[in-house]
């Protein structure tokens, strides 16, 4: 039990991360299938629009839970630039995976297929780009917190 609880704390930011990212996860995925769905919009399209509203919400969280540091320009500043990194990754994972699976199966299966492949290559780059630059950039909030 104490190796465990040892494994969880060391590695308590990047667990935290992956929760926060997979609450937003889900709500880009079911604000994505609604738009293809009830709009016929693109995957592309309708992809870019959850990320929108899933990153605002993302920011704000692991902002101050993730990485301790406070919403401020410099934070701002940072996210903004990975979020057109990550939205970029995510919809060139997006289109390519839709494309493969053209035919293959339904639209809306396609697209969450391809939604899961794009938040998995995207989780890591993200994280591990954020916490170099957020790292370099802005201090924490509180110095007891790793």
């Amino acid at each position: 039990m104490e190796k465990i609880r040892s494994l969880i704390e060391k590695y308590l930011q990047v667990i935290k991360y992956f929760i926060i990212s997979c609450g937003t996860a889900v709500i880009e995925l079911c604000i994505g299938l609604l738009l293809i769905n009830l709009l016929h919009l693109s995957e592309v399209v309708s992809n870019t629009a959850g990320i929108l509203i899933g990153s605002a919400i993302h920011y704000v969280c692991v902002t101050k839970k993730v990485f301790n540091r406070s919403v401020d320009i410099r934070t701002v500043v940072i996210y903004i630039s990975t979020f057109l990194l990550g939205m970029f990754i995510q919809n060139g994972v997006v289109w390519g995976v839709c494309r493969l699976l053209d035919g293959v199966v339904g639209k809306s299966i396609g697209y969450t297929v391809s939604k899961v492949a794009s938040l998995a290559v995207s989780f890591f780059v993200l994280y591990g780009v954020r916490k170099f630059l957020y790292a370099k950039v802005t201090p924490r909030n509180n110095k007891d917190n790793k």
